[in-house]
Parts: structure tokens; C-alpha cells; sequence
């Protein structure tokens, strides 16, 4: 039986089906747990069919109040707290998260949860960076820069 217990952090969980789960299976073959802390996405079809595939293959899911973008801040910090509050719930031993919201989640709650491994992996760019700038988007980016350095400074690389 393995140890290994990850914590997986993404926008929504049809994002993780159609880009981690072959990887998160291979973890349940090997006797790991798996978990799976997503936001809201705004096609309720798609993650339904989504959440459905997790539940067949046991993986647990819960649902945060982030989204995948940055229009409301309280909601986002509720979803960090909640992210908090599942990880200590499922105790993993590694957090790995594939988009640009889940990086900046998990870089913040791996300071607040025991974990070895953090993986922060790029699938793309963002909506932060994609676009038309404004004033509004300009301060987002500099929040999220701002955040995800001093959240990785915590962070022991040994």
C-alpha cells in the first residue's frame, strides 16, 4: 500500500479529467489516494459529467467557492480557506496543481497544510495575460505576481 496521497488543485474538475486523470488513475493503481479541489465552472453540463467520472472511479472531489477568473475577491478568498480546510481534511503528502488560479491556491495553502511535494505546473498562460489590458486586469496581475512569490519564498526546496 502506498503513502502517496495527492492533492490535486484546478479551476474545475473537467479540466482535470481531460488533463490529469491518467495520471491520478496511475496513483490509485499504485495504491495511492487521490483528491481533487476544484472551483466553479461555468459550463454546469460538462462538470457534472466530469464530477461524475470521479465519483465512478472513486476519486474525492470537493468544490471550492474560487472561479476561473479573478471578478470577485471575497469569493476567491473564501475558496483559498476552503481549499485550506480540505487539505487538511485529506492530509496529502503532495499538491500538484495545472492551471494559473490553482498554482496561486496552492502556493498559498501549502503554507498552511504538512506537505513534501509541491508541483505547480503551467497548462497555459491565463486570462490574466490573454487579452485586452485594463487598469482593472493590470492590478489582478500584480496581485497574483505578488502572491505567488511571497506564498513560494515559504517554501523549503530541500
Amino acid at each position: 500500500m502506498s503513502n502517496l496521497r495527492i492533492a490535486y488543485i484546478i479551476n474545475d474538475a473537467a479540466f482535470f479529467v481531460s488533463h490529469r486523470l491518467p495520471i491520478a488513475i496511475e496513483v490509485l493503481k499504485q495504491g495511492g489516494k487521490v483528491c481533487v479541489i476544484t472551483g466553479q465552472n461555468i459550463s454546469t453540463q460538462i462538470e457534472n459529467e466530469a464530477i461524475k467520472k470521479l465519483k465512478e472511479l472513486k476519486i474525492k472531489h470537493y468544490r471550492c467557492l474560487f472561479s476561473q477568473s479573478f471578478r470577485n475577491p471575497i469569493k476567491e478568498i473564501i475558496g483559498l480557506y476552503q481549499s485550506i480546510i480540505f487539505l487538511r481534511k485529506f492530509n496529502p503528502s503532495t499538491i500538484h496543481s495545472a492551471t494559473a488560479k490553482g498554482n496561486l491556491i496552492a502556493s498559498i495553502a501549502s503554507n498552511f497544510v504538512n506537505i513534501n511535494k509541491l508541483i505547480l505546473s503551467v497548462s497555459g498562460v491565463g486570462t490574466l495575460i490573454i487579452g485586452k489590458n485594463n487598469f482593472k486586469k493590470n492590478i489582478y496581475f500584480f496581485i497574483y505576481r505578488f502572491l505567488i512569490k511571497a506564498s513560494l519564498k515559504r517554501i523549503n526546496y530541500n
